[in-house]
């Protein structure tokens, strides 16, 4: 790593501003979080900025000064960890097929910037890899595991092998939807920072979370990211009170953004963090 040293501050604060206290046998190391501004997350690199999770949306994010990248990664068929959305590709390059149902080398074969404007011609999908090598640390990497085990097998632990041949642990977060795949992410590196996503689930989740004391409800990861719609100034405290940390997606209008920031979240995944960013600072 070239920059070790300049990003080791930034990491630390992270860990500070973005971990909950865990009390749970599989406990993160990290510390109890601190008071934070809201985190600028750039949404699969700036979904509305470049062509999403790819080299150029990631290298912008990095450019513009984010606090976090949100990159997707599922399995190519040769096992190859690719960062794509889609269990497809035919909506992110000209090209058509299942991921999962094609090499890396057929993958790399279609274009996956032209879709979204010319200056992005020759953009190709990326692997986790990639990523990692470009961002060096600079920011934080937010990594949504799509699906896990139950649709791309070994996933996981490819993800955390990943995290930790490039030494990325103190600068990268994992996420997602499927809440056996962060438990078992969170079995193979009990310090990595872990997020579990929700969607409609959120509302039951609520239900239970302010039904319960605030120290009989223990979860096995770090935070919740959720849809934005769900959260207002009382939720956010209440997940707050409980010990974890709270991101909501997607936020792209400005309006939406000035709502989360007042509730009190601490970060805002949104494909537009230029905006936000600009909001901020008014």
């Amino acid at each position: 790593m070239t920059s070790k040293v300049c990003w080791a501050g930034l990491a630390a604060l992270f860990l500070l501003a973005s971990c909950g206290n865990m009390d749970t046998n599989n406990e993160s190391t990290a510390e109890a979080p601190e008071a934070a501004p809201v985190q600028v997350i750039a949404h699969r690199g700036g979904a509305k900025l470049a062509p999403e999770n790819t080299l150029a949306a990631i290298r912008q994010a990095v450019e513009l000064g984010v606090d976090m990248i949100e990159i997707d990664v599922i399995l190519s068929k040769d096992g190859e960890v690719i960062v794509i959305h889609d269990d497809k590709i035919d909506r992110t390059t000209d090209g058509e097929g299942i991921v999962k149902e094609m090499t890396l080398e057929e993958i790399r074969q279609y274009d996956a910037g032209s879709w979204f404007d010319a200056r992005f011609a020759g953009e190709k999908v990326p692997t986790l890899d990639e990523v990692f090598e470009a961002i060096d640390g600079r920011t934080i990497l937010l990594i949504e595991i799509k699906d896990g085990d139950e649709a791309y097998p070994g996933l996981e632990k490819k993800v955390v092998d990943a995290i930790h041949r490039f030494d990325a642990g103190d600068w990268v977060v994992v996420q997602s939807f499927n809440q056996k795949s962060v438990l078992r992410t969170r079995e193979m590196d009990p310090s990595l920072i872990t997020y579990y996503l929700m969607g409609k689930n959120f509302a039951d989740f609520y239900e239970e979370l302010a039904s319960e004391s605030t120290s009989s409800t223990p979860l096995p990861y770090n935070g919740i990211a959720v849809h934005f719609s769900g959260i207002d100034a009382e939720r956010a405290k209440k997940v707050h009170d409980t010990g974890y940390k709270l991101l909501v997606w997607t936020v792209n209008e400005e309006e939406d953004m000035e709502k989360m920031m007042t509730a009190g979240v601490d970060g805002i995944i949104t494909d537009r963090p230029d905006q936000l960013k600009q909001l901020m600072k008014e």
